[in-house]
C-alpha cells in the first residue's frame, strides 16, 4: 500500500515540476544581447575585424607629420564608410564581398602610400609583410579575395556513388 502511495506522490510531483518549469523559465530574463556597434558596422573590431584601425596603428608607428595626418585621416574614414557599405549591402552576394573588399583595401594602401615619404613607404610595407607573415603562421584568413583553387563539383565535398547518403568509399591501399 505504501509502495503505491510513494509511486503516486512521486508521479504527481514529477508532473507538477514538468508543468511549472516552463512557466518559471518564461519569467526569467532573456539572455542579454551585446549592444550593436555605434556605427552599425558589420562586425566587431579587433585583430580580425577592423582593418582601418590596424592600418591606423601602423601609421602611428611612422611618425606622420600633421600634414600627412590631415591627408590620411579622410582616406581611412572613406575606407571605413565604403567597406561598411559593401558589407551591409544585401544586393551583393556574400562570395562577391571578399573580392570587392580586397580591391577597396588595395586602393586604401595606394592612397596612403601616395602621402608617405619613400622611407615611410618602406617601413609601412615591412610592417604589413610582418603582419601578413604572422597571420599566415597562425593560420589566419587569407586576404585578397583569392580562396585558392576551386574543388571540382563546388564545395559539397568528394563525390561518391549513392548520392549524399552514406560515407564515401574507403581509399584503395
Amino acid at each position: 500500500m505504501f509502495g503505491k502511495m510513494k509511486f503516486i506522490v512521486a508521479g504527481l510531483s514529477l508532473a507538477s515540476i514538468v508543468m511549472v518549469a516552463p512557466q518559471v523559465r518564461a519569467d526569467e530574463a532573456p539572455p542579454e544581447k551585446k549592444p550593436a556597434k555605434k556605427d552599425g558596422g558589420p562586425r566587431e573590431g579587433g585583430p580580425k575585424g577592423d582593418r582601418a584601425k590596424m592600418i591606423q596603428d601602423e601609421l602611428a608607428k611612422l611618425n606622420l607629420t600633421d600634414d600627412q595626418k590631415k591627408k590620411t585621416d579622410p582616406i581611412l574614414e572613406k575606407f571605413k564608410d565604403d567597406s561598411h557599405k559593401i558589407m551591409s549591402d544585401d544586393s551583393i552576394k556574400p562570395e562577391d564581398k571578399r573580392p570587392k573588399m580586397a580591391e577597396l583595401f588595395k586602393g586604401l594602401i595606394a592612397d596612403i602610400n601616395a602621402v608617405l615619404t619613400p622611407e615611410q613607404q618602406a617601413q609601412f610595407k615591412k610592417d604589413q609583410d610582418e603582419r601578413k607573415a604572422k597571420r599566415d603562421a597562425e593560420g589566419g584568413p587569407k586576404r585578397g579575395g583569392d580562396k585558392g583553387p576551386k574543388k571540382e563539383g563546388g564545395d559539397k565535398g568528394p563525390k561518391h556513388e549513392g548520392g549524399d547518403k552514406g560515407p564515401p568509399p574507403a581509399p584503395a591501399n
